[in-house]
């Protein structure tokens, strides 16, 4: 006689959100959730943008911050919670989260199954609510490292300014037009001195040789000169 065994699956009931995400950019107050004015959709391409915040959705710690709040006996049942049940709950809601992003959209699709019907609202409304503040924690962060290295930048451009000021002012001091010129008109400069200077080192041994001939002259011999006078007795 054959035997047949059957496997059934629980039922799994859903609970579906769209989250609407928005990246904030240079501001350094909180954004909140109604706040337009510092808030700029991704486009198209804005994808790294659309991973992060997908990240962010679905987290351990998130998923763990729920757990603890809504008690892990709501999540598993009291049958069966023990020292690893805050855990446990935080990995059932992990594998139940399923998130899809809509080509070309700004939208994450977010859904949580889970075989007990009473949870799957509960839990999804609060994976949301903590990623909306998680979200602006984390953009609050990014807004006021934008703004120093903003400050940081503009006084970078104000000495970058202040120094090309004060290199103006000494080629107009100097009449300096540019490097290269002046490079030049120095290395015409210092040709000219050591041709000068070649030249009065040649007047110099010139002179140096006259002078010479004109001492040998002075002290050699003349034939045709007088004898001197003698004193004679008279």
């Amino acid at each position: 006689a054959a035997g047949y065994l059957y496997f059934t699956s629980p039922r799994l009931y859903v609970s579906e959100a769209k989250v609407l995400v928005r990246y904030v950019r240079e501001t350094t107050s909180a954004p909140t959730p109604d706040d337009d004015s510092q808030v700029k959709s991704p486009d198209a391409r804005g994808e790294g943008i659309l991973n992060s915040e997908t990240e962010i959705l679905k987290s351990l710690d998130l998923t763990k911050k729920v757990a603890e709040e809504l008690g892990p006996d709501t999540i598993l049942g009291t049958a069966q919670l023990d020292n690893t049940a805050t855990n446990r709950a935080a990995a059932a809601i992990y594998q139940g989260i399923q998130l899809e992003v809509p080509r070309r959209s700004n939208i994450i699709l977010v859904k949580f199954q889970n075989p007990n019907a009473n949870i799957v609202q509960p839990v999804l409304r609060r994976v949301i609510e903590l990623y909306q503040k998680k979200h602006v924690e984390i953009h609050r962060e990014v807004g006021v490292l934008d703004e120093l290295f903003r400050q940081q930048t503009d006084q970078a451009r104000q000495d970058l300014a202040q120094t090309e000021e004060k290199l103006r002012t000494l080629k107009a001091q100097y009449g300096i037009i540019s490097v290269e010129d002046t490079k030049k008109a120095l290395i015409e400069e210092l040709s000219a001195i050591r041709q000068q200077l070649f030249t009065a080192e040649a007047e110099l041994e010139q002179r140096k040789a006259a002078l010479g001939g004109l001492q040998s002259a002075s002290t050699g011999t003349d034939t045709n000169q007088a004898p001197a006078a003698i004193p004679q007795d008279t």
